[in-house]
């Protein structure tokens, strides 16, 4: 169902432009890529079978877009019209591609498990093609004019399945379900832009208000097979959702609160709190940092400042945090410069970091190393 409320997509931008994971679309914890910005010391690679930096062509790399799996990774180049996807052992150094296209790639996306990768694409006529690659470099599923841009919402408890918002002219959009084993697609009677999985047939989204403008709305569940909707959480500035069924709800007293409240949920109860420093934006846009979660292990991962302030003149470093979910405490990992992508590796042990990818952190033994020369 398409919807014409500018208002709605406004607000719902304004909020989301600012923070999840990532590479993801943009809640201001997302600003725009900035490329070549991290200057850092690199530290020489100690106790680790990983061989970096990696050998590419500086002119044709454009960035390292997800892992591939625990040991690879997969890096976008373009040469001569063409775009390629490299898949990249971190361990060997061996590159083999793994897909190619005459097409400018816009984005890729795996999904929780890797089994499955969205590669959004543009086309010389000014479509955005979506193409569902498996693990073999080979098409599953093809989307073609549907829209202009698209946001995915992955389902981690079936991985063939995820949420499709797709972004058309003068604010309208439409919102799909796909299931890629079947290959079907629904297009669903939704006029929300922001959808987080609480379980494998249940989804959360904010129910804002089109009356009274506000920051904060509550949260409510909608479940595909009983189509009910209902009221899952009051008013909140912004949430997302893990594996586990864990859903993390952002609170603050007020606009300029210096600390915002992140309260962990698991099947609706409390199971744990943390403070974070806010970086306000004075602005209807509300910041959240980059952050990942370890599902195996229960760590939630962020980029902490070292204290409040503002998010546009703040210049100091960020720590990057483990909070043990499990055991509530907190531990430091490292400082680094920039707030910026951070992307866990399947196995917990790496996270790719930087606007490009360009960084691999060694959570185990706290070092961080450059990709790219």
């Amino acid at each position: 169902m398409k919807s014409k409320s500018l208002f709605f997509v406004l607000t719902f931008l304004i909020l989301l432009s600012i923070g999840c994971t990532t590479k993801d679309k943009d809640i201001l914890d997302h600003p725009k890529k900035n490329y070549n910005l991290i200057q850092k010391k690199v530290n020489v690679l100690t106790e680790t079978t990983f061989q970096t930096p990696l050998q590419v062509n500086p002119y044709s790399f454009v960035e390292i877009s997800d892992w591939y799996d625990s040991e690879s990774v997969l890096l976008l180049r373009d040469e001569n019209a063409i775009s390629y996807i490299d898949q990249v052992n971190l361990k060997t150094g061996a590159t083999t591609e793994f897909f190619q296209i005459d097409e400018p790639i816009l984005s890729v996306e795996a999904n929780y498990d890797y089994s499955y990768f969205a590669v959004q694409t543009s086309t010389y006529e000014l479509t955005s093609p979506l193409y569902f690659i498996g693990k073999d470099g080979e098409v599953v599923y093809k989307l073609s004019e549907i829209g202009e841009d698209f946001s995915l919402f992955w389902n981690p408890y079936k991985h063939d399945e995820l949420i499709i918002i797709s972004f058309l002219p003068d604010w309208e959009f439409d919102v799909y379900q796909l299931n890629l084993k079947d290959k079907k697609l629904d297009q669903l009677d939704q006029e929300k832009m922001y959808f987080q999985w609480l379980n494998e047939d249940e989804v959360a989204f904010l129910e804002w208000s089109s009356l009274a403008p506000s920051f904060f709305a509550p949260i409510y569940s909608y479940n595909f097979n009983t189509n009910n909707t209902e009221k899952y959480l009051d008013e909140v500035i912004a949430f997302f959702t893990f594996p586990e069924n864990i859903l993390i709800a952002v609170h603050v007293d007020s606009i300029d609160a210096e600390n915002s409240l992140y309260q962990i949920f698991q099947h609706q109860k409390v199971i744990g709190e943390l403070e974070v420093p806010t970086l306000n934006t004075y602005s209807e846009q509300w910041w959240i940092p980059f952050h990942q979660y370890d599902a195996n292990e229960h760590f939630f991962y962020y980029l902490k400042p070292l204290s409040s302030g503002d998010f546009f003149s703040y210049d100091n470093p960020f720590e990057l945090t483990k909070y043990n979910v499990e055991k509530g405490t907190e531990q430091k990992i490292m400082d680094v410069d920039l707030q910026a992508p951070i992307k866990l590796s399947p196995d917990g042990k790496w996270m790719l970091y930087g606007n490009q990818y360009e960084w691999l952190i060694d959570l185990t033994n706290k070092t961080i190393h450059s990709l790219i020369e």
